[in-house]
């Protein structure tokens, strides 16, 4: 017995060497500095906006970047359109940064930027996007934001810094729908904090 476990651990070690050595980038694919986001770029972007919608995604998940493409490419036309006062924000957290993929999601309108250091797995993309959260909303308390939580992880921020969704991860979603795309959807609980 207690050699299977030496071997799976082995087997884990090994696996994790290369998934991280094969992830890593040189320093010659580090993406110029205007891509990357900090906790004071994010907050001039939003300081003098409406209520706006932050969007955390990740490279690996095809269904986040799914939902960008489709979803918020047509809610980010609507706001064109209708030249609303609302912000679509996209924040990348993964090690691998495309710019051609920001530079699409710039075409469209959209502030698209990634948060460095963001990691090589899952966990620490996640991670990452946790501690980027607090750090830019020190005073929020986002009780939907656990250990296991979906990609993209959409936030909903007042003009006056006030995290508006942080006890609904649906909330997001249902907001844009129903005050950016215009199809109601029953009943939003979104009210400007003061």
């Amino acid at each position: 017995m207690k050699s299977i476990h030496q071997i799976l651990t082995a087997i884990i070690i090994c696996v994790l060497s290369l998934s991280m050595s094969s992830c890593s980038f040189s320093q010659s694919q580090v993406p110029d500095n205007k891509y990357a986001i900090t906790a004071k770029k994010l907050d001039s972007l939003i300081s003098n906006n409406d209520t706006n919608v932050i969007v955390f995604y990740t490279t690996w998940c095809g269904g986040a970047n799914e939902t960008i493409d489709q979803f918020y490419k047509e809610a980010q036309d609507s706001i064109n359109s209708k030249k609303l006062h609302k912000k679509i924000v996209l924040l990348l957290a993964d090690d691998k940064v495309d710019t051609t993929i920001l530079e699409k999601h710039r075409s469209w309108g959209m502030e698209s930027y990634y948060i460095p250091s963001s990691g090589t797995s899952a966990i620490e993309n996640r991670s990452t996007i946790k501690q980027f959260i607090n750090q830019c909303f020190p005073k929020n308390k986002i009780e939907w934001l656990g250990r296991g939580f979906k990609v993209p992880a959409e936030i909903i921020v007042a003009p006056n810094k006030v995290i508006l969704n942080e006890k609904d991860d649906m909330q997001a979603t249902r907001f844009v729908i129903e005050r950016i795309l215009g199809f109601p959807v029953g009943k939003i609980e979104v009210v400007n904090a003061k």
